[in-house]
């Protein structure tokens, strides 16, 4: 084998390593989207309950709030 060959068969390994590494990104890259993805949905589903739960908190504040004694009123 000439020097030009082994030099050609180096370029195509180091191709080769590169493509793979490459692929290997965009995989990683795919499942990063879908993660953040997935924590969108979950994020909008949350973000739609908030009033339902401040609505039922609400309540227990005011029943809170009637249960402590009033500041300069006597027990």
């Amino acid at each position: 084998m000439t020097d030009r060959d082994l030099l050609y068969q180096e370029m195509k390994e180091r191709i080769a390593h590169l493509e793979g590494q490459v692929e290997a990104e965009r995989e990683s890259r795919r499942r990063a989207d879908t993660i953040i993805a997935q924590l969108t949905q979950a994020n909008a589903a949350l973000a739609a309950r908030v009033p339902e739960l401040e609505a039922t908190q609400e309540p227990s504040e005011a029943a809170q709030d009637a249960a402590e004694p009033v500041a300069g009123a006597e027990p």
